[in-house]
Parts: C-alpha cells; sequence; structure tokens
C-alpha cells in the first residue's frame, strides 16, 4: 500500500503532568484540522493542558518552517497520546489504614502533514470569488400552522372527561395471619 501523505514535522512531549483520558480529550479537539484552526481552538480552550499542547504544536511548526516553505498548508495528520509512568502515593484512612493514589503522566506526539489538496482547493476558490460576483438568496421564513380554536377547545374537554372517570380499583385484605 502506497501512503500519498507526505509527513513533514513531528514534535514529542514527554512526561506531561496528565492523565492520557483528559490528554485526549484536548487531542480530539484538534485532529484532522489545519494548524490555524488548531491553534484557535487551543487558545481558546478551557483546559490547562490545552496549553502545552499549544506549545507541542507550535514545535511542530517550528520543525516544518525548516524543512517546508511557508506558503504551504500545514494540517495535522496524528494526535499521539501514550501513557507513561505513574506516581504512587498513598493516603492516610482510619484506623491506620491506607489507600494508594496513583497520579499518571502522558507522552504527547503531533505529526503535521504538507496537504497541497487544500492550498490547491483555496486558490481556486478564491479565483472563482474574484471572477464572478456572489449572489446570496435569502430562505423565506415559514408560517406556522394555524389550529382551530374550536378544536382545541373539544380536545381539552376530551382530556377533561377522561381524566374524571372513576377507575375501579381492587383491594387486597390481609389478615393478621398474612393470608389473603
Amino acid at each position: 500500500m502506497i501512503n500519498n501523505k507526505n509527513i513533514v514535522a513531528k514534535a514529542t512531549v514527554r512526561n506531561l503532568r496528565v492523565t492520557p483520558q483528559k490528554l485526549g480529550l484536548v487531542a480530539e479537539l484538534i485532529r484532522r484540522r489545519t494548524v490555524d484552526d488548531a491553534m484557535i481552538q487551543l487558545q481558546f480552550s478551557k483546559k490547562r493542558i490545552a496549553r502545552d499542547v499549544l506549545k507541542c504544536l507550535k514545535s511542530a511548526c517550528a520543525n516544518a518552517e525548516s524543512k517546508v516553505e511557508l506558503n504551504d498548508v500545514l494540517k495535522i495528520d496524528e494526535v499521539l497520546v501514550g501513557k507513561s509512568i505513574s506516581m504512587k502515593r498513598f493516603h492516610a484512612r482510619a484506623r491506620g489504614r491506607a489507600n494508594q493514589i496513583c497520579k499518571f503522566f502522558s507522552h504527547l506526539t503531533i505529526t503535521l502533514i504538507s496537504d497541497m489538496e487544500l492550498k490547491k482547493k483555496e486558490t481556486v476558490i478564491t479565483e472563482k470569488v474574484a471572477d464572478e460576483p456572489v449572489v446570496v438568496k435569502e430562505a423565506k421564513a415559514k408560517k406556522a400552522p394555524k389550529h382551530d380554536v374550536k378544536d382545541m377547545k373539544k380536545d381539552i374537554k376530551s382530556q377533561n372527561v377522561k381524566d374524571n372517570k372513576k377507575t375501579s380499583t381492587t383491594r387486597r385484605v390481609f389478615s393478621s395471619s398474612g393470608q389473603k
């Protein structure tokens, strides 16, 4: 199988003080995005670890600058999150007992590719917009369906009649011996 991806750059951060699960949530934000979109996502993320992921992404971009021209569109190909060491601590409990606490660390690897197809699409779109004026059509709002007041009153009356009907209930009588 031939791989058409042009891997441009890679950056790795080892032993980040965050669990792999939490790092995976931030990594999912930037997978399969362009570098510019990913940076915006990370800058406005409320997660603490987003700053470290942004540093790793900037490092990967700096690695790409030394290999590729700056006008290429870079896209994130892979964001790998892996388990690292875990610090083991203990929490003192009652009666001289202790519970173990594991503090997990993670590894992060970001791989960038040069996306020439995306660059070609952007140039084609800008050329089309420059040649032809763009006409935007406004959508008409749909009118809400009209309900007859008489029909609504009939429905309300029929519901009230159903609610007022007495339903027969059977009671079980238990004797002191527990039999029916």
